[in-house]
Parts: C-alpha cells; structure tokens; sequence
C-alpha cells in the first residue's frame, strides 16, 4: 500500500514539475539580442496574433512567421 501511495505521489509532483504554459498563452518575448526583425505573436488577452519586433536570439515559443501561421496554430 506504501508503495502505491508513493507511486502516486511522484507521479502526481513530476506532472506539476513538467506542466508548462502553453506556446500561445506566452507573452511576446523580443528576445536577448539586438537585431530588427519583423514578428508575429498571439495575445491571448484579445484572441488575435500582432506584430513586435524580434531581436533575433532567445525569446519563446509564441513568435511566427506570419499572421496566417499564429491564426492557424493558436486561434479557437
């Protein structure tokens, strides 16, 4: 019985460990170097994907390509 308690009990905390906000429910994150270049990214606040300027290094998982590739991945 001990045993399953304590199965249960890791697996339950390596979820919580491994959970992560989902790519388009990230802020838009210019990143860490200096570069000028266009992107696109989902504000989940407003449903809609809106442009910011990518500095080329870094950043996260919320930045596209285009308009038409963040609708297609992160709209409902």
């Amino acid at each position: 019985m001990n045993k399953v308690f304590v199965t249960l009990v890791i697996s339950f905390c390596c979820s919580l460990v491994f959970a992560r906000i989902p790519d388009c429910e990230l802020s838009f994150d210019t990143g860490l170097c200096r570069g000028m270049f266009p992107a696109v990214y989902f504000d989940s606040s407003s449903n809609q994907c809106k442009e910011f300027i990518y500095g080329g290094c870094g950043g996260n998982n919320n930045r596209f390509d285009s308009v038409q590739k963040c609708l297609e991945t992160c709209a409902n």
